[in-house]
C-alpha cells in the first residue's frame, strides 16, 4: 500500500545575504549562518519610519537532508519563499516559482537519492521595482511611507514528503456548498496526477465531517 509521509526540516539550516543579486553563494563555510525556519533577513524593520526602507537582495539557503530509504514520489513544499524562488537538490536544478506567499511544491524525485544524504540549495530573490507580483514594496514607486515587514528569505515552514505514483494535487480538493429549500447539496472535486508510465486503477474515498 502506497501511502503519505510528511516532515518538517526547520531546523539548522545555513543561510547568507547578497545585495548584488549577481553575486553567488558563499564559498567559505564561515560566511554562512546557521538559522531555523521561518527566517527573515529583513528582520521587521518598518520601524524605523522611512519611506522606503525595505531589504532588497538575494538570500541562500542550504542544508543537507537525509532521506528515508523508500521508494516512491519525493516533494519538497516551501510554505512561504520569495519573492523569487529557486531550487537545487545535490547539485540539479528542480524547479522556480513566483510568488512568495503561496506554497511552493517541488517534485525533488530525479535528482534526490533516498536512503542518502542530500543536499538542498534554495535561492531566494526580493529585487526592486517587483512589477509582475502583487504590491510588495510601494516605496520602489515613490508612494510615501511605505516601509513595512516584506518577508525576504524562507518566512515559513519547509517539509519534505513521500507519495505513491499516484497522489492529489497541492489545494487539488475542492468543497462546494450550495442551499435550495432547506436541502444542503456537497459537490466534492479533487484533482490527481498520474506520475507513472503505467495505466494506474484506485479507489478514492472522501469524508466529510460535520459539526459535532
Amino acid at each position: 500500500m502506497e501511502y503519505r509521509k510528511k516532515c518538517y526540516v526547520n531546523e539548522n539550516w545555513k543561510t547568507a545575504f547578497r545585495k548584488d543579486p549577481e553575486e553567488l553563494p558563499p564559498e567559505q563555510e564561515d560566511e554562512w549562518v546557521t538559522a531555523d525556519l521561518p527566517h527573515n533577513w529583513e528582520d521587521y524593520q518598518g520601524y524605523r519610519g522611512l519611506s522606503h526602507g525595505n531589504l532588497h537582495g538575494t538570500a541562500w539557503y542550504r542544508k543537507r537532508l537525509r532521506l528515508p530509504k523508500e521508494t516512491g514520489r519525493w516533494f519538497l513544499e516551501l510554505e512561504g519563499a520569495g519573492s523569487y524562488t529557486s531550487l537545487w537538490c545535490n547539485g540539479r536544478f528542480v524547479g522556480e516559482h513566483r510568488g512568495g506567499r503561496t506554497v511552493y511544491t517541488a517534485d525533488i524525485t530525479e535528482a534526490a537519492r533516498p536512503g542518502e544524504e542530500n543536499e538542498i540549495l534554495v535561492r531566494t530573490d526580493h529585487p526592486e521595482k517587483i512589477d509582475d507580483l502583487p504590491w510588495v514594496c510601494g516605496g520602489c514607486w515613490g508612494t510615501p511611507n511605505t516601509e513595512g515587514s516584506q518577508p525576504v528569505g524562507i518566512f515559513r515552514p519547509v517539509s519534505f514528503y513521500r507519495t505513491g505514483s499516484v497522489r492529489v494535487q497541492p489545494f487539488g480538493v475542492g468543497v462546494l456548498c450550495t442551499r435550495n429549500n432547506g436541502t444542503v447539496f456537497l459537490e466534492i472535486r479533487s484533482e490527481l496526477k498520474n506520475y507513472s508510465a503505467e495505466t494506474k486503477k484506485i479507489w478514492l474515498c472522501q469524508q466529510i465531517f460535520g459539526p459535532r
